[in-house]
């Protein structure tokens, strides 16, 4: 009797097991509905579609599932999602604004990809983003903006103040990142990886703003190959934990910011193939950077010089040697001649023609 009781319990228990772990599956995998409709808006807006996306269906486990997505540990049905890591999917279309609504997400990875036109705006308003990468696309800027990057990108809280961080791994998340000529990176954490701003390779134009001072916490910059032009903010040397900052191959002109020797923990600084002028600044880690840092700008150099000096000599030289007496070459140099001939004239060098006919009569007389 004993016996056939305990068997009977067994089976029931195995049988409650069974249909407890799905519910358990189900709710390890979900994500917030909020989240889920912000993926799905952003998905809409492609031309492209994502492996493994599938909201329509009833036998999805959840968007913290998909390919890319990292949901933070929580449980229940309001896992939110912290990672978006879609780096080198083939992605072909626009960005739409409906990621702003992923208020708790912290990295950002659409590098290498065929995304293109404008950014929202409001996707620079996630006030917990800590990584952001959208390098090698086709971005133009924003809508509202005329097509330089948001403002908004520089007043990213977390990038401030620092006071939103992960402290402890989430599971599932794994980002790799691909340095220009070195190897790739992978991380297996978020707060592992270095606070981020990564533009490079875009056709974004306009100046760099001065608010980028505000982002203490930004350890990377990254806005090579772009159109930027105008100076080099002086505030820059505001951003006291940046290591590196790439600003080559834009359009910049002007000086180097003296004050970015301030810069203790710079360790990569590349502003070659721009329109900067003047001398380089020597001190802090300046000293430690090499001569490619600098190619490609005619204007600089290392020893006393300015971008006036260095440039009105070269204009001075290409108004002399095309103006004579302070006209054109060409009129110049005809009336040069006219002026030639009649000072022969009136000097008297025609009169050795009289002087060879008096010769003549000479001789036949």
């Amino acid at each position: 009797m004993f016996f056939r009781g305990f068997c009977l319990f067994f089976v029931l228990r195995a049988l409650s097991l069974s249909f407890e772990l799905p519910n358990l599956n189900s709710e390890t995998l979900t994500c917030n509905p909020d989240d889920l409709r912000a993926l799905t808006g952003f998905s809409n807006s492609l031309e492209s579609t994502i492996p493994e996306w599938n909201w329509n269906s009833t036998d999805s486990p959840g968007c913290c599932a998909w390919t890319g997505v990292t949901c933070d540990n929580s449980t229940g049905f309001d896992r939110r999602v912290v990672g978006l890591e879609l780096g080198s999917k083939r992605l072909v279309g626009k960005i739409c604004g409906s990621l702003a609504d992923l208020n708790q997400l912290r990295v950002l990875n659409f590098s290498h990809n065929f995304l293109g036109g404008s950014l929202p705006d409001d996707l620079f308003n996630l006030q917990n983003i800590e990584i952001i990468d959208i390098s090698n696309n086709a971005f133009v800027g924003s809508i509202n903006n005329k097509g330089e990057i948001p403002k908004s990108l520089t007043e990213l809280r977390s990038l401030i103040s620092g006071k939103v961080t992960i402290e402890e791994p989430v599971s599932g998340f794994e980002l790799y990142t691909a340095g220009q000529g070195g190897p790739s990176l992978s991380y297996r954490q978020i707060s592992s990886f270095r606070p981020t701003i990564d533009l490079s390779y875009n056709i974004l134009q306009g100046p760099i703003w001065p608010g980028f001072e505000n982002l203490k916490r930004l350890h990377v910059l990254n806005l090579k190959e772009n159109k930027f032009s105008g100076p080099i903010p002086n505030n820059l040397s505001g951003m006291s934990g940046l290591e590196k900052l790439d600003l080559s191959h834009n359009k910049l002109s002007g000086e180097i910011p003296h004050s970015l020797i301030n810069l203790s923990f710079l360790s990569n600084f590349n502003v070659s193939y721009n329109q900067l002028c003047g001398k380089i600044p020597q001190g802090g880690q300046f000293g430690t950077f090499p001569n490619t840092s600098f190619e490609g700008n005619n204007g600089l150099c290392y020893a006393q010089c300015t971008c006036q000096s260095e440039q009105i000599p070269i204009l001075s030289l290409r108004k002399k040697n095309r103006t004579i007496i302070g006209l054109p070459f060409k009129i110049g140099a005809a009336t040069g001649f006219v002026l030639t001939v009649i000072c022969c004239f009136i000097s008297g060098w025609e009169l050795p023609k009289p002087h060879k006919r008096k010769y003549i009569r000479f001789v036949t007389s």
